[in-house]
């Protein structure tokens, strides 16, 4: 019955997500989309020029336009793609709100479509959280609960559902966690190593931030293989294995930098068409730590403070009119915790937990997750202006909250009665708001426009309506029942021949 759970976990965010995407919104999702298209039909790295919606996220070089983004997610979204066209050549694709809507044009059924695999790694990631609290607590029901939790409230909802690399970033940082506290634990350490840092380097090929918070896991990872006894040339053969192993996968990379930029180690980032600040470390990564800190975890829904912002920022004044300096001076900035105020769970779970050590560890490994995030010079991300660039702090975080559920599991139903009574309210306030930031996001193909304002929804007289703006994407039932067969199909096989071969003969159920 467990892992029946566990599916329907799966197939439910899986739609969840999908059902909420629109295709193309924005610079935001299009240039990745576009490389993706452009590998596929026409074997190249330069992308469509024509598209409007690709600037201001591009680079001009050698007389052609490329994404201005990491390339990761455009390759790894290839199979989805090629899925996608051959299901729209048979006519199994819609258009989201059934083409009843400004913005949607006849590709917009493929963008879609491909916009599955960002729901994927975003199930994949509710998966994770359920993964993690189950490894560390050991209580079936309190994980589910948390699981549930993360993936309704929070913007994994909202960048689930749109081409954005978010999803699939913290899909491998969660997994990479996950592999990491099973090898602490002491099982199978090579083949828990192995697997660990294949999906570190997959936390690269999507974001090369990660690079720090890969190099902390190793580390963890080589001081527990050193505790017992120390061997110099074991470590190096570790770091031998973790280093080979992100090298190959980031091949694709290091090749793609190396035919458009003539420099394996140059990445668009820096050779972005407007954002030339980019170029330079120290001022993109120069925003002040501890400010940034508080203001992206803490920040209740206040414009930021102008200390937040580095001294280049505020004596810039183009830099600071394009990346938006006013807008986010002026309009309310929700920090992790109160976009997620569930979050806040975790602090009563610290006194709850025996093992301090265990909450200490996943707040560091939360907080390194997104370094360089709390560093950067537009932490706040003028074009959705919320904390889209710490979701891995969020997702790591929610495991924490685990602890207080099973202490309320195990209470009388007067005191259960009565957590509900004071959380609930917290519960549904982290829901509305994740469900607000999906239902708002971008309109397809309108950059800048709102899809609907909330408000107006929740006062619209046909109450169905509600129900079409949250799911867009419902017309796009048959390819989603596709996926779930090819996604859930080796599942349930694995499954099977788990129990058949294994000792327990316990029945599958």
């Amino acid at each position: 019955m467990k892992k029946i759970k566990i599916a329907i976990l799966f197939i439910f965010f899986l739609g969840l997500y999908f059902f909420s995407g629109v295709g193309l919104q924005n610079s935001g999702d299009s240039p990745q989309y576009r490389l993706t298209q452009s590998i596929v039909n026409r074997h190249s790295y330069s992308i469509d020029s024509s598209d409007e919606l690709i600037w201001p996220d591009i680079v001009y070089q050698n007389d052609k336009v490329y994404s201005g983004r990491s390339p990761g997610e455009s390759f790894l979204a290839i199979p989805f793609y090629l899925v996608s066209k051959i299901a729209d050549k048979y006519h199994f694709l819609s258009l989201p709100y059934n083409g009843q809507r400004e913005g949607i044009i006849a590709e917009s059924s493929l963008e879609a479509s491909t916009v599955m695999f960002n729901s994927f790694c975003g199930a994949l990631g509710v998966i994770m959280v359920f993964g993690i609290s189950f490894l560390l607590f050991s209580d079936f029901n309190p994980s589910y609960l948390t699981a549930v939790l993360y993936g309704l409230g929070t913007l994994n909802w909202k960048y689930s559902s749109t081409f954005c690399r978010h999803s699939p970033h913290v899909f491998f940082l969660l997994l990479s966690i996950f592999l990491l506290i099973k090898l602490l634990q002491n099982k199978n350490n090579m083949f828990n190593y192995i697997l660990l840092s294949i999906s570190l380097a997959f936390s690269v090929f999507i974001d090369p931030t990660s690079i720090l918070f890969s190099v902390v896991c190793v580390i963890f990872a080589l001081i527990k293989i050193s505790i017992k006894q120390f061997d110099l040339f074991k470590i190096i053969n570790y770091l031998f294995i973790f280093g080979l192993i992100t090298f190959l996968i980031n091949i694709p990379i290091f090749f793609y930098n190396q035919t458009i930029f003539d420099n394996a180690l140059n990445s668009a980032w820096s050779k972005q068409a407007r954002n030339n600040w980019l170029a330079d470390k120290s001022v993109t990564f120069g925003t002040p730590f501890i400010p940034s800190f508080f203001t992206n975890l803490f920040s209740p829904n206040k414009p930021i403070q102008p200390s937040v912002f580095s001294s280049y920022f505020l004596t810039n004044p183009q830099v600071a009119e394009e990346q938006g300096l006013y807008y986010a001076s002026t309009y309310q900035y929700k920090g992790i915790f109160f976009q997620s105020p569930y979050l806040f769970l975790i602090f009563l779970s610290f006194f709850l937990m025996k093992k301090k050590k265990t909450w200490i560890i996943l707040f560091f490994l939360a907080v390194v997750s997104c370094i360089m995030q709390f560093l950067y010079l537009a932490f706040y991300s003028p074009n959705s202006y919320d904390t889209r660039f710490f979701l891995p702090i969020t997702a790591i975080l929610s495991v924490l909250v685990t602890p207080f559920f099973i202490y309320v599991f195990k209470k009388s139903i007067f005191l259960k009665t009565l957590f509900c009574l004071l959380v609930v309210p917290v519960l549904l306030i982290s829901f509305f708001q994740s469900w607000v930031s999906s239902t708002e996001n971008f309109s397809p193909h309108l950059t800048g426009e709102k899809r609907v304002l909330v408000l107006d929804l929740l006062l619209h007289p046909q109450i169905t309506q509600i129900f079409t703006e949250t799911f867009p994407n419902i017309y796009n039932y048959k390819i989603f029942c596709i996926y779930s067969i090819i996604f859930i199909t080796p599942y349930i096989t694995f499954s099977i021949l788990h129990q058949k071969f294994s000792h327990t003969h316990q029945p599958f159920s």
